[in-house]
């Protein structure tokens, strides 16, 4: 129980560092576009960072969702015993999810997926979130 919480903090500290760095290529761009306001490169530069930043932001904002998720499961104090984990399978759901967006990544609800199809295993809260997401194509596995 504890590995996933501490897990989820770790790839969250790992997140927001990776933001930041983000943050900080962004302004050194825009202080060179300023100086430089009709270079094209520097503009595509500029567009692909803010792109990378909102994803950034994405992943950050997952992470911290599964953060809680983890602190509360924990705070829930429930052993992982067999009764449990039958019930816990029981409210799970298989699907198979691509996703559309173009890109090499797409985070949502804490998982990254890509235009590759990858079969997950998730609740059925988590299902429904995907599920009624435009950019991924998701298919229910019996």
């Amino acid at each position: 129980m504890a590995t996933k919480l501490e897990q989820a903090q770790a790839d969250l500290t790992t997140a927001q560092a990776q933001l930041e760095k983000i943050k900080e290529a962004l302004e050194k761009a825009n202080a060179e576009l300023k100086v430089n306001p009709k270079d094209a490169n520097l503009k595509k530069k500029v567009e692909s960072i803010s792109s990378n930043l909102k994803k950034s932001e994405e992943k950050v904002k997952a992470c911290e969702e599964t953060v809680k998720a983890a602190e509360e499961e924990a705070k829930s104090g429930s052993d992982k015993n067999g009764d449990d984990e039958v019930l816990e399978n029981k409210n799970k759901i298989r699907l198979k999810v691509v996703s559309k967006t173009g890109n090499p990544s797409y985070f949502r609800a804490g998982l990254q997926f890509s235009n590759a199809e990858q079969e997950v295993e998730v609740s059925e809260e988590v299902a429904e979130l995907l599920k009624n997401d435009t950019w991924l194509s998701v298919k229910e596995v019996k």
